[in-house]
């Protein structure tokens, strides 16, 4: 069942056909819930289905053609509508959508499910994911600057009876000053999130 009246639409799973027979209410984005309004009649009721029936694969297939969408998944696979869910499911993943409330969205019990079968991360995900560290240049950089204007000795200098104080209180408090740096420097470098239009197939 489809809410599209509620203060946050959802559609409702009921648990006779759910996979992990429990029943689930599942967010819709603002897109979607716009394009199902725009699909029902001004003049059904609100009780009244988006759709009459539930779309058959081959409507499905139907669909990727007029949206000129390759049936051949990006592993060779011949696309189904669980191509959907992996495609959700990696997309998620790569919005930083923590794995068990991926998992919830997706109506698995197991979060190893979710993992290993519907999200398909690649190397531009890598890659995004490497590019979150610090860059090592700043701190070379850095580093060279110190050593020409001397701020280097300096910052030691200014530094040092802290570390000490540190040391003498136990080591977290030297571990949690020394590791100060490094989360700065992370705070100072943002990242885009790798976005994928590709249909995923699923591993099952």
């Amino acid at each position: 069942m489809v809410d599209l009246d509620a203060s946050e639409p959802t559609v409702t799973v009921r648990a006779s056909v759910s996979k992990n027979r429990t029943q689930a209410e599942i967010p819709l984005l603002p897109d979607v819930v716009t394009a199902l309004r725009a699909a029902k009649p001004v003049a059904a009721l609100p009780s009244a289905p988006v759709f009459r029936v539930v779309p058959s694969i081959r409507r499905f297939h139907d669909d990727l053609k007029a949206a000129k969408v390759n049936n051949d998944g990006l592993d060779g696979r011949k696309l189904d509508v669980h191509a959907l869910r992996a495609t959700f499911a990696t997309r998620l993943a790569r919005a930083g959508v923590a794995p068990q409330l991926a998992k919830r969205l997706l109506r698995h019990s197991d979060v190893k499910v979710t993992l290993q079968h519907y999200t398909k991360l690649e190397l531009a995900d890598l890659s995004g994911a490497v590019a979150k560290l610090p860059s090592l240049a700043r701190k070379a950089d850095d580093a060279t600057a110190n050593a020409a204007t001397g701020t280097g000795e300096a910052l030691q200098r200014k530094t040092q009876p802290q570390r000490d104080s540190a040391r003498n209180e136990g080591a977290s408090s030297v571990i949690d000053f020394e590791t100060s740096d490094s989360q700065n420097a992370e705070s100072r470098h943002g990242t885009t999130p790798c976005e994928g239009l590709r249909l995923h197939t699923w591993s099952g």
